[in-house]
């Protein structure tokens, strides 16, 4: 299962096995992000996904409602019993998270080998 590319989308999903896979490129701002709810609530609703990871290696900003995004995001999946990871946050992420004080709140890993995940060897 996966969405759909559209190369004018700042973001693309994909179900590989039972990992939800999510790359976000560019600015995680309101325009994106509404979009990117949209695309993930059916992976969602079907509940066939044992990890969420979500690759923020190339995201340049993120405003208030990229924060709220992956702050809901990974509350809907804690409660579904499902770990989200946040994969190669850039510094920018990072520095965003540490300002409103959420690293905590999230799982951050910088190699996609520390998951355990298929073609993932360092």
């Amino acid at each position: 299962m996966s969405h759909p590319t559209d190369p004018t989308l700042p973001f693309s999903i994909v179900l590989e096995a039972d990992v939800l896979r999510c790359r976000i490129q560019g600015e995680f701002t309101l325009d994106a992000t509404g979009r990117f709810r949209e695309a993930v609530e059916p992976f969602l609703e079907a509940k066939r996904c044992a990890m969420a990871v979500m690759d923020l290696e190339h995201v340049r900003f993120m405003d208030s409602s990229g924060i709220g995004c992956l702050v809901a995001l990974n509350s809907r999946l804690q409660a579904l019993g499902t770990p989200l990871h946040l994969l190669k946050p850039s510094i920018q992420v990072r520095r965003t998270l540490e300002l409103v004080q959420l690293t905590r709140f999230f799982s951050m890993v910088d190699d996609a080998s520390q998951l355990g995940l298929p073609g993932s060897a360092s």
